[in-house]
C-alpha cells in the first residue's frame, strides 16, 4: 500500500484505471486522493459499495485503456499468459503503468509456498520465466480468469516486455513485498520532453556521421 500511495503522489490527480481490482481498495484509495477511479475485474463479488468509483465487471483483456492518466495492474500481471501481458502492455503504452507482480526467481526457495505450482524457468518468444498452474483454482476470486497457466517473467524479461511496448523507463521500488514480488512503474518520455533531452545531449555529445 505504501508504494502505491508513493507512486500515486508523483502524478496530478486525473483518471485512474485499476485492472483486476478485486476488493477495490486501491481504487478507493485513489478516490480519496482526488482521482477519478475506474475499477475493473472479471469477478465482481468483492466490489464494495462506493459511488465515487466506477465499477465494471469485465475481462481486463477487453477493456479500453484509452483516455486514462494512470493504469494500475496490482496483483494481476502474474495471473496472465505471456501473450496477454504483451498485449496489455501495448494497449497501455504511453500511459504510466503501475505493476505489483510476482516475478520468476532463479532460486526455487525464493517462491516459498508457490514452488510446487511453478515450472522451471523456460524461454517463450525470447522471454524467460516460469509457468504457474491455476487450473484447479478457477472457483477462487483471486485466481486467473480463462487461463489455466499464468506466466511469471523474470525481472529482466518483465522490463523487456514493457520496453517492447514503447516504455522508456521501468522503475522498481524497495523494499520488495516479498523476495519474488515487487512494484514497478513503467513510463514513457513525452515527445516534447524527449526532444528537449535530445537537444541537451547533442549539445555535449554531437551526433557524428
Amino acid at each position: 500500500m505504501t508504494h502505491f500511495l508513493q507512486i500515486l503522489d508523483r502524478f496530478p490527480p486525473g483518471r485512474l484505471l485499476d485492472l483486476g481490482a478485486g476488493h477495490g481498495m486501491f481504487a478507493q484509495l485513489a478516490a480519496d486522493a482526488g482521482w477519478e477511479a475506474t475499477a475493473v475485474d472479471a469477478r465482481d463479488e468483492r466490489f464494495p459499495q462506493d459511488a465515487r468509483v466506477t465499477w465494471l465487471k469485465q475481462d481486463i483483456r477487453e477493456v479500453d485503456t484509452s483516455g486514462f492518466d494512470l493504469v494500475c495492474a496490482l496483483g494481476l500481471w502474474y495471473h496472465l499468459t505471456l501473450d496477454d501481458q504483451l498485449g496489455l502492455a501495448r494497449k497501455c503504452s504511453g500511459v504510466p503503468l503501475m505493476i505489483d507482480t510476482h516475478i520468476a526467481m532463479v532460486d526455487d526457495k525464493s517462491h516459498h509456498k508457490h514452488t510446487k505450482r511453478l515450472t522451471r524457468i523456460k524461454s517463450d518468444q525470447g522471454y524467460e520465466g516460469r509457468l504457474y498452474f491455476e487450473g484447479d483454482l478457477q472457483d477462487r476470486f483471486t485466481a486467473s480468469f480463462k487461463n489455466e497457466n499464468s506466466f511469471w517473467p523474470t525481472e529482466d524479461s518483465l522490463r523487456r516486455e514493457l520496453k517492447s511496448a514503447g516504455y522508456d523507463t521501468v522503475e522498481t521500488f524497495d523494499p520488495p513485498i516479498a523476495p519474488d514480488r515487487r512494484y514497478f512503474l513503467a513510463t514513457k518520455i513525452g515527445d516534447d520532453r524527449g526532444k528537449r533531452l535530445d537537444e541537451l545531449i547533442n549539445k555535449y555529445i554531437p551526433i557524428t556521421s
